[in-house]
């Protein structure tokens, strides 16, 4: 059985940032991020909102 945001088709948003460079410019410890198994977080774009993100998961998912 698959698991996780890949298996269940979500739409988390079109551009992502790295976090080792985001934790490196805010002066934050990138292990904490490291801890949690990340390697990139979304941002959403100056056109996508809650709404705009839910009717694409509706759509990708159909």
């Amino acid at each position: 059985m698959k698991a996780g945001i890949e298996a269940m088709n979500v739409y988390c948003g079109s551009a992502a940032i790295n976090v080792s460079e985001l934790a490196r410019h805010r002066n934050l410890d990138n292990n904490r991020f490291e801890n949690l198994l990340m390697k990139e977080k979304t941002v959403p774009m100056p056109y996508e909102d809650s709404i705009s993100n839910g009717s694409s998961n509706i759509s990708v998912g159909s």
